[in-house]
């Protein structure tokens, strides 16, 4: 499934293991600017100002928290190849990707409602409603963990298996590729017709520069293509003796899904920054 060659040592994938420190650094700093706290009036209510932890503050902290899950799951899933660890692997990812999405639907809500709590508490909602919904589609309601599931014995998503069963063309490679472009719509629409502030020019440039760039080396992994020269020209294919250190550290630099991982995390933490500088655009007009 990956191009990194596999280790009989205790860390199998050492650039997929690694890269993942990026997910435990970006749930840190998210944690802590939620930890910073909240300016509210004497009604209680969080003031207009987006102070200390800003006014998503709560589902922003779940966020966080998510973050820091994924990097502990994926270290697991990548240095051991449990085929159980890979379940909630899967799940934290599929939760951290579809956070800012969330986050940028609940703004839409904040610019034309103008009530800081309503917002909040949607976002949240809508949140923990998605994280119920696709822990029955990952994790089975924990059955896969303890059962038969379905990632027991393959990955059903890997380019092998969907050449197996027919159900990778041109056209599917195609549509994988524009993933990118897909997942800005949301975050597009938000600025040109609801903010009309792209917020912070440098958070949204190097999120979405990592997220395409992560994506499309991604891509040549054995996902959709198969075909990521760097990795055979440091470790040949028909190799008979064991990779050298030198070898085996040249493979995790390269390594497509250890560079997905550290654009990844770049991508929500710098994401989570940009959409807290469209927070203060929105609530400087309120």
């Amino acid at each position: 499934m990956f191009c990194e060659p596999r280790r009989n040592k205790l860390v199998s994938h050492v650039g997929n293991t690694y890269s993942n420190i990026v997910y435990l650094f970006a749930g840190i700093c998210v944690l802590l600017s939620c930890c910073l706290g909240v300016t509210t009036d004497a009604a209680g209510e969080p003031t207009t100002t987006g102070g200390g932890g800003g006014v998503f503050w709560l589902p922003d902290a779940v966020f966080g928290v998510m973050l820091m899950l994924l990097g502990l799951f994926s270290v697991l899933w990548h240095s051991s190849n449990a085929p159980k660890s890979h379940y909630p692997d899967l799940f934290t990812m599929d939760a951290c990707i579809a956070y800012l999405i969330i986050r940028n639907a609940a703004m839409v809500l904040l610019a034309l409602s103008s009530s800081v709590s309503c917002a909040m508490y949607v976002c949240l909602g809508l949140y923990i409603f998605f994280l119920t919904r696709i822990s029955r589609f990952r994790l089975g309601n924990g059955y896969y963990m303890f059962n038969s599931g379905p990632w027991d014995y393959c990955c059903r998503f890997s380019g092998r298996r969907r050449l197996t069963d027919n159900d990778m063309d041109i056209n599917g490679v195609c549509l994988f590729s524009a993933m990118p472009c897909f997942y800005m719509v949301i975050p597009t629409l938000l600025q040109v017709f609801v903010v009309k502030s792209v917020g912070s020019m440098y958070a949204g440039t190097i999120a979405s520069t990592a997220l395409a760039f992560g994506w499309s080396v991604r891509m040549f992994e054995r996902f959709c293509l198969d075909g990521w020269w760097l990795q055979n020209a440091i470790i040949p294919n028909n190799q008979k003796t064991p990779p050298t250190t030198l070898q085996v550290l040249g493979s995790a630099v390269v390594s497509p899904t250890g560079t997905l991982h550290w654009t990844t995390g770049l991508t929500l933490l710098f994401g989570y920054v940009w959409v807290r500088s469209l927070d203060q655009v929105i609530l400087s007009t309120m």
